[in-house]
């Protein structure tokens, strides 16, 4: 995956990435992207909610999320090979995908 922003769109399903390769993406996939109710958020588990930086522009903007949606490029490859396999959130080893208002907190848009 390349740095910055990734998003790819089938039908209304929608699976979202925004990082960097060395620091790390977060993670997102919407079943419906017309109701926020259906987006996901990837996190490690177990849970880890301190928060860290993450670069949001290539101008220095930098935003805080938690520590455990910080997904490593590697992963964000298989999660994105598992929405075309699966069209939506496929189960990876180690990390759980959350619904909710963290979800919809985290997403850059």
């Amino acid at each position: 995956m390349k740095d910055g922003r990734f998003v790819v769109s089938l039908g209304h399903r929608r699976f979202e990435a925004w990082g960097a390769a060395a620091e790390g993406f977060v993670v997102h996939i919407a079943s419906d992207d017309r109701d926020l109710e259906t987006l996901s958020v990837l996190t490690h588990l177990p849970r880890q909610d301190d928060e860290v930086p993450m670069a949001l522009d290539t101008h220095g903007l930098t935003g805080w999320v938690p520590q455990g949606v910080k997904v490593p490029a590697g992963v964000a490859e298989k999660a994105l090979d598992g929405f075309f396999e699966s069209q939506g959130a496929k189960d990876l080893t180690g990390w759980a995908w959350e619904r909710g208002a963290q979800a919809q907190e985290l997403r850059f848009t």
